[in-house]
């Protein structure tokens, strides 16, 4: 049993920091996004 928790606890500890990655990425993405539709709203160029 206490083999099956610490593999169980081993996978969500690599699996949170990947998680954090997606996340970050996500908001970046979404950011870069609002900053290509401001531009074009506003018709700026960079």
């Amino acid at each position: 049993m206490e083999l099956k928790w610490s593999r169980k606890i081993k996978k969500i500890e690599v699996a949170l920091p990947l998680q954090i990655l997606l996340v970050n990425v996500l908001i970046l993405d979404i950011k870069q996004l609002i900053c290509v539709v401001n531009i074009k709203q506003n018709g700026y160029v960079q």
